[in-house]
């Protein structure tokens, strides 16, 4: 067991530590983030605490990223029509947002989606990154449900950095554009 109070970090290259969330849910712009991580800590689950979602942060989750790294989505009125079936909308989303940071020397996926994901779901999200990534699907791992942006320290991180992103949505920010994806075909 891990001993929250010393902080221990445990790093693992071979590892990539991914939460994904959204905010906006249901009105547009909707901005999906995956945030990704090779510290094992941030996968960690901090129950029975709870993690508070940062709605009013300074400095800017942006700021204090460290060696984590980001990308994102910007969802319009639309884009949920142009995926078939509509279960399929996760597994894009999520393979599009991290297929290009997944490389040859990784060993493992692990992906923490907030908010309840079906076994349809999850198998289509692994199907999608098995087919655009050096990984096979035994290499993945996906587990998803409510709250996860308030137990695990990556979501929670996902979580604040979409709605940094929607709060500064028409703003022009060039340095921002360089983790801006667009959604894959499936």
């Amino acid at each position: 067991m891990v001993d929250q109070e010393r902080k221990i970090d445990l790093f693992d290259e071979g590892t990539m530590i991914v939460g994904l969330d959204e905010c906006n849910h249901g009105r547009y712009p909707e901005f999906f983030v995956a945030a990704a991580s090779n510290t094992l800590q941030d996968g960690f689950p901090l129950t029975p605490m709870k993690l508070n979602k940062r709605r009013v942060r300074k400095p800017s989750p942006l700021s204090s990223m460290g060696l984590r790294k980001y990308t994102f989505l910007e969802v319009i009125d639309g884009d949920y029509g142009r995926i078939r079936p509509k279960e399929n909308f996760i597994g894009t989303v999520a393979t599009s947002l991290i297929h290009e940071s997944i490389g040859p020397d990784l060993d493992q996926l692990i992906l923490f989606i907030d908010g309840t994901i079906s076994t349809k779901q999850m198998c289509h999200t692994k199907d999608m990154l098995a087919d655009y990534t050096p990984l096979k699907k035994t290499q993945i791992h996906i587990t998803g449900g409510p709250k996860y942006d308030e137990i695990y320290p990556i979501v929670n991180l996902a979580d604040s950095i979409a709605n940094s992103l929607w709060k500064m949505r028409g703003e022009e920010n060039s340095r921002r554009e360089k983790h801006r994806r667009d959604f894959l075909r499936d």
